[in-house]
Order: C-alpha cells, then structure tokens, then sequence
C-alpha cells in the first residue's frame, strides 16, 4: 500500500487523468484524514479537511511533476486547513464570552471585586505550577497553539506536551477547588 506512484500515474495525474487522480486519493486519502482526525477530534471535520486539500490538490494538477511534491502540497494544506479551523474555534468561544459578558454585565459590575480576586487567584495558581507545566499551559492556553506546535517549539515529544498540561489541569483543579474566592 505505501508503493510509489509510478512516472505514468504522476504523468497522468498532471494531464487531469481521473484513473490517476483516484490513485493518489486511495493512497493518501485515509493517512491524512486519520492525521486530521488526531488534530481536529472530529470525524467529520477531518473528512471536510481532506476533502479540500483533495480539491485544491486537483485544482492544481499540472504543477505536480512529483510524487513528494503531492505529498508535501496534500500535508501543508492539511496543516494550513487544521489552523484555520482552531483560529475559528477561538474566534466562536471569544465571541461566546463577549456575549456572556454583555448579558451579564450588570451581575458584573455589582460583583467586580469577586473577579478580581478570581483573577488573581487564577494567575496566582497558574504561576505557582513546576515550570515545565506552566510553560506548556500558558503556549496552549494563552497562545493557542496546538500541543504539535508546543512539542516543536520547546523541542519535547507530544506525550509530554499532553501528560504537562494533564498534570497543570491536575494541579490547579486542585488548587483552585479549595479556594474559598471560587
């Protein structure tokens, strides 16, 4: 299953031959969707993901001379696409706050001083976590990258980007479970 695609499938697949086109879709078609599933947890956002890159991979057809040439065009689309979809998923739960606080901004303002305090306990608790878990913890959670980026940046495996902000989770659900401000 992991052969190469012969110089006649490439050829045909940059002349627009569909018996070519499905060659490359059967072979890379189901890795990328499972590596888009990893990303995104959605099945059916994964299957949308790949959809596209197929589409702009087919779009594209007579630049690719090459089968590493699909293959790093089919996985930067990919990445690209998983981004996209995360920056609008912050963008939607931004917008879910700010409506939040607009239909609570009455509540809010009587109790300024009891957010303050959660803040400040919030921040206090954060800063208290073993380095390596606060750092994991702010680059996911205030920099919203994704654990991948994490991983690459600090130059660590992605199970330990998982298990150091299980563990911060860990931390401050206990931290912040006994603080009476909360």
């Amino acid at each position: 299953m992991d052969n190469k695609l012969d110089r006649e499938t490439i050829t045909g697949f940059q002349q627009g031959d569909p018996t070519a086109f499905q060659a490359v879709y059967r072979k890379y078609y189901v890795k990328i969707k499972m590596a888009v599933v990893d990303k995104v947890g959605s099945m059916a956002e994964a299957e949308d993901i790949t959809a596209e890159a197929f589409k702009a991979l087919y779009e594209r057809h007579p630049q690719f001379d090459s089968e590493s040439y699909i293959r790093r065009f089919l996985y930067t689309c990919v990445r690209n696409r998983v981004i996209n979809y995360w920056k609008r998923k912050q963008l939607q739960i931004i917008r879910l706050i700010e409506l939040g606080r607009r239909m609570n901004d009455d509540a809010l303002q009587n109790n300024e001083f009891i957010k303050i305090e959660v803040l400040e306990a919030l921040h206090k608790a954060i800063e208290s976590l073993p380095e390596e878990c606060r750092k994991v913890f702010k680059m996911l959670f205030y920099d919203g990258l994704t654990p991948a980026e994490v991983a690459d940046i600090l130059q660590i495996p992605i199970k330990k980007v998982y298990r150091l902000k299980a563990m911060a989770q860990k931390i401050l659900r206990i931290k912040l479970g006994d603080d009476d401000r909360l």
